[in-house]
C-alpha cells in the first residue's frame, strides 16, 4: 500500500480542516473594504454559474462600490457585487469605454489623459460590436449546447449519502456504470463533454482585424481622397501598398493559428469509464473519448488519469490530485470518498469524518470529495461519479471571462499614439500647403494635388507592410526556436516587456516532488538515513506515492548515492508489510539482512506519529543511541515545523530490531523505534530558471511571482532562482487595501503568494495602469488564463492546459525558460528595427513637407510635383524592405523600448529641419547658380528633377548615420541586405531621369553633369551635420532610435 503520510505531516490547514478553525480569523476570509470580494466569494459565484445562478464575471474583484445598498453592511459580498454590475450595466457605452480605458474595474482615481479619451471613443464602436456578436454567439450557443437544469456541483459536494446523490442526479440506488443506450440518451440531454472555447479566428476575422490597423486605414482615406480628386496613381499605389500589408500579416497569423490548434489537438483524448453490459448489472471499464462523457458515467482512475468533467468521489485508495493549475499550490490533494453508505465498495480506506462533512462554509476548491476537469491524478486509484460537463463545468464558469474584449497591449497603445501625431501633422501641414502654393501659383487645383501629396508624404505608407514583414520574419524564426507566436502584434510587445508577471508551479519549477534533504536526528546529511528511505519505498507493494517515486529517483540517479543504495538493496530482503492507512500516517516495512539473521522494522510517515511510535534516538549515524526525552521531542518538532515553514514537506524516520515471526507483524508492533532522521521534499526549480531569471533582470525586464501556491513555499523558490523577496504580499493583504495603497503594492512588491485568479488580473492591470508598464504574463494553468488574456503579452508553454494555450499569445514549445529570454531579445530587435524606419521616414518625411513649405513661399512654382513626390517616398520606401534584416547594437537590446508618441514627435522636429537646409541649398543652388526661375517649362522639369534627385540620395545616404548612435562604417555597419537594397534603389532612383519613357510620364528631364559634384558635397556636409546633431540629442535626450 502507498505511503501518503506525507499529506498529514505538515501542521493542519484550515483548508483540511474546516471545523477546527474560526473562519473570522482565517487569512483567506480576511474583512475587505469596499474594492473587492475574498477568494471564496469568488470561487462560490464561479461554481454558481455552472448551475446557471451566476457567472464568473460576478465573481471578479472591483475597487468601488458605487451605490449605498452595495454599502449595507447587511448585504452579502456577492450580492453587493451583483448590485455593483448592476450599476455598470445601466451605463452608456461610451461611460463604458472610458472606464474601461481607465483600467478595466474603474480601481484607481487615475485622470484620463487625451490619449485615454481619444482611444476611448474610437474603442467604442468596437466594444458595441464585441458585446453584439457575444450575445449573437450566446444565443447560437444555447441553441446547440444543452442547459443543465440540475442540482449545482456546490450542493451535491455537501450531499453525504450516495442514494441520495444518485436520485439528484436521476440515477437509480444501485447505479454503478452507465449503458451505452443510456449513455446516448443523457448526451442528447445535456450536451457533448466538449468547452465552447473561441475557435481559431479565420480568415475573414484575420483579414478584418489586420485591415483595422491605424495606418491601414489611414492609407486607405488617403487613396480614397486620391480617388475622388481624379488622381489614380496615387490611389492605385496607396492601395497597394495597403493590400500588402494586410496580406503578409494575415498570412503568418494564419499559419500561426494552425500551429496553436495542431499542438492543442496533440493532448490526450480518452478517459475510463465503467459501463453496464447487461441487465444482470455487470459492468466492465472501458476507455471511451473524454467527449462521450457524460453525468452520470462512473470514471476510473489512476495515476496520469485526468478528470475530463467535475465529478464526486465515491472510492478512493491514497488518490491524490495536483490541482495547480486551478489554485496554483503545488502540493496534491488528497481526494477521499464523498457520499457513502453501506453498500460502499471495500477498495474505499477509512476517512476521518471531518475529511467529508457536510459543512457548507468550506470553499468549493477546498473540498476534498471533489474532482474537477482538467485535474490529474498523480497517484492513488479510485472511482468518481460525473456531475457536470462541458461548458457546465468549474473550469467552463472561470473561461466565461475570457470571452470579455481585451484591450490594446503596449504596441497598440504605442501605434495608435504615433497615428494621432501622424494625423495632426497631416492636418496642419497639408491646408497649409494649400494655402501657400494656392496663392502662390493660382493654380488651386494642383495645389490642392499637391497637398494630398504631402499629406501622404508625410504618411510612411510602408509601415504596415515594414511592420508585418518585420514581425513575420520575428515569427519564423522565433518558431526555429521552439516558440509559437499566435498574434503577431505580440513581439513588439515581447520587445517592449517591462516587467514579467510569472506564475510559480510549473514554469519556475519542475511541477514535481524531489528530496531536498536527507538528514539524521542531528540535522547533518545521512546516507544510512536515505538507505532506510530507499528500502521503505522501494520494497513497498502498496502503490507507490509521489515520495516514494521521489526517494527512489534520489538514489538510483545521484551519483553519490547509487553504489550504496545498490548494497543495501542486494543486502536486505523484505519478508513482511505493515500498510498504509490514514488513521495511523505510518508505512512500516520488515527486511531480513541476508547471512547475518538481522531483522529490521523501517517506518517513515508522520513526523507525529513517527516520534509517538519511538523511544530511541541515534547520535551518530546510526551507531549509537540513547533515550528520548521529552526536550528531544520539543526539539525534533520545532525543526520539522521550521522546515514546513521555509517550505519543505517532512517525513520522519524509525527503524527497530526484532525477531518475530514474518506474518504477524500489526500496528502494534510499531513501539519501541529509534528515531533516524528527517526526509525533506519540495518542488525544484528549473535548472535554467535561475540563469534566465538573472538574463531577464540583466536585460531591464523585473520579475514579479504571482501565484495562488503558499508564502513559504513561494519564498524558497524565489531565493532559489534569484528574485528579490524584500517585498511580499499575500492575496489577503491585497484585499485590505485601498486603490493607492494596491497601486503602491503592486509596483513594489516582488513575490505575491495565495493569489486568486483575478487578484492575478488586478496586478497585471494595475501595473499596465498605474505604473504605465508594459507587463507580460507567463503561465500555464487555468488559473493563469485571464492574466495571460489582460497582459500586454501572454506565454504559455505546450503543456499548459487548453485554456491557458488559448489565452497566450506566445506558446513555447520546450520547457527551458532559456526561450523566454531568446524571444525578448528577438522582440528587441524587431521593435528597434521598426521604430528606426518609423522614425526615418517620419523625419524624410517631414523634412520634405517642411521644404515644400518652404518652396511654395519663396519660388514662383511646384519644387516638386505630386508624382514626382510619391515617386521619391516609394522609392525610399521600398528601399526600407530590408530593414527587418538589419542588425541593432547591442547596447540597444540591454533594455525595454516602448513606442513613445512624443518621443517620435521630438525626432521628427529636431533631426527634420537639418535635412530642410540642404533643400535650401539646393532651392539657392537651383535659383541663383544654375538660373532656373520658372519663366520656362524646361527650367521647371530641371529643378523639380534636381530636388527629386537630391532627395533620394540624402534620405538613403543619411540612413547609415540615423540607424546607429554610434559613429557609421567605423564603429557600426548596416547589415548587408540593408546596404545592398540603399545602393541598389538609389540607382534605380537616380537612373529614371535617364529613361525617356519613365521620365516623361514624371515630368523630368536629366540634370546638367555639373549638377553631381555639387550634390556629392552636399551629401558628405549633410552626413557631418547629421553626426553632429546626433551627438548632441543623444547627450540632451539620452536617447536616439
Amino acid at each position: 500500500m502507498t505511503t501518503h503520510t506525507e499529506a498529514a505531516t505538515n501542521p493542519p490547514s484550515p483548508h483540511q480542516r474546516p471545523h477546527q478553525y474560526d473562519q473570522s480569523t482565517h487569512p483567506l476570509q480576511a474583512p475587505r473594504d469596499d474594492h473587492g470580494l475574498d477568494r471564496h466569494s469568488a470561487h462560490d459565484a464561479a461554481h454558481s454559474a455552472v448551475a446557471g445562478h451566476a457567472t464568473v464575471a460576478e465573481a471578479k474583484p472591483m475597487r468601488s462600490a458605487p451605490s449605498t445598498q452595495a454599502d449595507d453592511p447587511g448585504t452579502s459580498l456577492l450580492d453587493k457585487k451583483r448590485h455593483w454590475d448592476q450599476d455598470r450595466d445601466d451605463k452608456d457605452d461610451i461611460e463604458l469605454a472610458l472606464e474601461l480605458s481607465q483600467g478595466g474595474h474603474g480601481q484607481t482615481g487615475r485622470r484620463l489623459s487625451f490619449f485615454d479619451r481619444v482611444d476611448a471613443l474610437i474603442d467604442w464602436p468596437a466594444h458595441v460590436l464585441h458585446k453584439l456578436l457575444h450575445r449573437l454567439s450566446a444565443r447560437k450557443q444555447s441553441a446547440a449546447v444543452k442547459q443543465y437544469a440540475g442540482p449545482s456541483l456546490a450542493h451535491l459536494a455537501t450531499i453525504r449519502n450516495r442514494t441520495t446523490l444518485l436520485a439528484a442526479l436521476d440515477l437509480p440506488a444501485d447505479h454503478a456504470g452507465l449503458s451505452t443506450e443510456a449513455a446516448v440518451t443523457r448526451a442528447v440531454q445535456f450536451g457533448n463533454n466538449v468547452m465552447s472555447l473561441r475557435k481559431p479566428p479565420g480568415l475573414l476575422v484575420l483579414t478584418l482585424n489586420a485591415a483595422a490597423h491605424p495606418f491601414v486605414l489611414l492609407l486607405v482615406v488617403l487613396a480614397t481622397i486620391g480617388g475622388a480628386t481624379g488622381d489614380l496613381k496615387t490611389l492605385t499605389v496607396l492601395l497597394a501598398v495597403s493590400v500588402l500589408a494586410v496580406a503578409i500579416r494575415v498570412v503568418q497569423e494564419y499559419r500561426s493559428s494552425r500551429e496553436a490548434t495542431r499542438l492543442q489537438a496533440m493532448t490526450s483524448t480518452t478517459a475510463t469509464v465503467r459501463r453496464r453490459i447487461d441487465t444482470a448489472g455487470e459492468t466492465c471499464d472501458v476507455p471511451i473519448n473524454v467527449a462521450e462523457i457524460v453525468v452520470g458515467d462512473v470514471l476510473v482512475l489512476a495515476a496520469g488519469d485526468m478528470f475530463p468533467g467535475d465529478a464526486i468521489v465515491l472510492e478512493a485508495r491514497d488518490l491524490f490530485v495536483t490541482q495547480a493549475a486551478l489554485t496554483g499550490e503545488s502540493v496534491p490533494v488528497e481526494k477521499v470518498p464523498g457520499p457513502r453508505d453501506a453498500a460502499s465498495s471495500a477498495l474505499e480506506d477509512v476517512v476521518p469524518a471531518s475529511a467529508v462533512e457536510n459543512n457548507e462554509d468550506v470553499a468549493l476548491l477546498d473540498r476534498t470529495t471533489v474532482g474537477f476537469a482538467g485535474t490529474s491524478v498523480v497517484s492513488g486509484m479510485g472511482t468518481a461519479l460525473v456531475v457536470a460537463t462541458g461548458d457546465h463545468t468549474y473550469v467552463a464558469a472561470m473561461s466565461a471571462k475570457l470571452t470579455e474584449m481585451p484591450g490594446l497591449n503596449a504596441f497598440e497603445r504605442g501605434v495608435r499614439r504615433v497615428s494621432y501625431i501622424l494625423l495632426c501633422f497631416t492636418f496642419v501641414m497639408a491646408p497649409l500647403t494649400i494655402v501657400i502654393n494656392g496663392l502662390s501659383t493660382r493654380d488651386w487645383g494642383a495645389a490642392a494635388l499637391f497637398g494630398l501629396a504631402v499629406a501622404v508624404g508625410l504618411t510612411p505608407e510602408m509601415l504596415p507592410a515594414i511592420v508585418n514583414a518585420n514581425l513575420a520574419r520575428g515569427a519564423m524564426s522565433m518558431m526555429r526556436k521552439k516558440c509559437i507566436v499566435k498574434r503577431l502584434d505580440a513581439i513588439q510587445s515581447m520587445g517592449g516587456m517591462q516587467v514579467l508577471c510569472t506564475d510559480k508551479t510549473g514554469t519556475l519549477t519542475e511541477d514535481r516532488v524531489a528530496v531536498f534533504q536527507c538528514t539524521d536526528a542531528a540535522g547533518a546529511a545521512s546516507q544510512s538515513a536515505l538507505q532506510y528511505a530507499y528500502l521503505n519505498a522501494k520494497l513497498q507493494t502498496g502503490l507507490r506515492s509521489l515520495l516514494d517515486r521521489a526517494v527512489v529517483d534520489e538514489a538510483t540517479t545521484n551519483t553519490s548515492h547509487i553504489d550504496a543504495m545498490e548494497r543495501a538493496l542486494a543486502e536486505w530482503t523484505k519478508v513482511d508489510e505493515i500498510p498504509f492507512d490514514f488513521a495511523r500516517r505510518l508505512l512500516t516495512v520488515v527486511v531480513d539482512r541476508r547471512d547475518h539473521g538481522e531483522r529490521l522494522m523501517i517506518t517513515k510517515g508522520a513526523m507525529e506519529e513517527v516520534l509517538a511510535a519511538c523511544e530511541q534516538i541515534e547520535t551518530g549515524d546510526g551507531l549509537e543511541s540513547r533515550s528520548l526525552t521529552h526536550a528531544d521531542r520539543h526539539a525534533l518538532l520545532a525543526r520539522s515545523s521550521r522546515m514546513n515553514t521555509d517550505g519543505l514537506r517532512v517525513l520522519g524516520l524509525a527503524t527497530k530490531a526484532t525477531t518475530k515471526q514474518a506474518g504477524q507483524f500489526s500496528p502494534a508492533d510499531e513501539t519501541g523505534m529509534t528515531f533516524r532522521g528527517f526526509l525533506a521534499f519540495l518542488d525544484p526549480p528549473k535548472a535554467d530558471a535561475r540563469d534566465a531569471v538573472q538574463g531577464l533582470l540583466a536585460k531591464g525586464v523585473a520579475v514579479k511571482v504571482l501565484t495562488g501556491d503558499n508564502i513559504s513555499v513561494t519564498l524558497r523558490v524565489c531565493e532559489a532562482v534569484g528574485i528579490a523577496t524584500e517585498h511580499v504580499f499575500t492575496g489577503a493583504q491585497l484585499a485590505s487595501m485601498g486603490p493607492r495603497q494596491f497601486a503602491a503594492a503592486c509596483r513594489r512588491g516582488t513575490v505575491f503568494a495565495k493569489l486568486s485568479p483575478f487578484q492575478k488580473v488586478d496586478v497585471v492591470e494595475s501595473l499596465q495602469k498605474d505604473a504605465g508598464m508594459s507587463v507580460g504574463f507567463l503561465g500555464d494553468g487555468i488559473n493563469d488564463a485571464m492574466a495571460l488574456k489582460h497582459a500586454d503579452v501572454g506565454v504559455s508553454v505546450d503543456t499548459g492546459t487548453v485554456v491557458a494555450k488559448e489565452s497566450a499569445d506566445v506558446i513555447l514549445l520546450e520547457k527551458s525558460l532559456a526561450v523566454l529570454l531568446d524571444a525578448v531579445v528577438k522582440g528587441r530587435r524587431t521593435a528597434g528595427n521598426t521604430l528606426k524606419y518609423i522614425k526615418m521616414t517620419c523625419a524624410g518625411n517631414f523634412s520634405n513637407t517642411f521644404s515644400v513649405l518652404i518652396a511654395a513661399a519663396w519660388l514662383p512654382y511646384l519644387p516638386m510635383s505630386a508624382v514626382q513626390l510619391l515617386t521619391a517616398n516609394i522609392i525610399y520606401d521600398i528601399s526600407q524592405i530590408s530593414i527587418p534584416w538589419d542588425t541593432m547594437d547591442p547596447e540597444y537590446l540591454e533594455q525595454p523600448r516602448q513606442w513613445i508618441a512624443t518621443d517620435i514627435a521630438r525626432f521628427m522636429v529636431c533631426v527634420g529641419p537639418l535635412s530642410s537646409l540642404t533643400d535650401v541649398a539646393i532651392f539657392s543652388l537651383n535659383q541663383y547658380f544654375f538660373k532656373y526661375q520658372g519663366d520656362e517649362p524646361t527650367d521647371v522639369a530641371q529643378a523639380q528633377t534636381t530636388w527629386y534627385l537630391w532627395a533620394v540620395v540624402m534620405q538613403m545616404a543619411v540612413i547609415p548615420v540615423l540607424r546607429t548612435t554610434k559613429l557609421p562604417f567605423i564603429q557600426s555597419r548596416p547589415a548587408r541586405p540593408v546596404a545592398m537594397t540603399l545602393a541598389v534603389m538609389c540607382v534605380i532612383g537616380c537612373s529614371l531621369p535617364y529613361i525617356p519613357a519613365v521620365a516623361s510620364v514624371l515630368g523630368m528631364v536629366p540634370p546638367p553633369p555639373s549638377y553631381w559634384p555639387w550634390m556629392a558635397l552636399l551629401i558628405v556636409a549633410y552626413m557631418a551635420m547629421a553626426q553632429t546633431i546626433k551627438h548632441f540629442y543623444i547627450r540632451r535626450f539620452h536617447a536616439w532610435i
